[in-house]
């Protein structure tokens, strides 16, 4: 189960919102990829929801 993101935001855009750096977001998101929380599917993101 997850959520399917369908926006267009940048490693940059993400950095700005979050107030930190391009390279610490491609890291996090690298990171959480590793671990499946997150799957790219082209430009769309799904993030995995663990709800037990």
């Amino acid at each position: 189960m997850g959520i399917l993101l369908n926006l267009r935001l940048t490693h940059q855009d993400f950095a700005e919102t979050m107030g930190t750096s391009r390279v610490t977001i491609t890291r996090l998101i690298n990171q959480c990829e590793r671990e499946g929380k997150i799957v790219r599917k082209g430009n769309l993101l799904k993030i995995c929801l663990n709800l037990l």
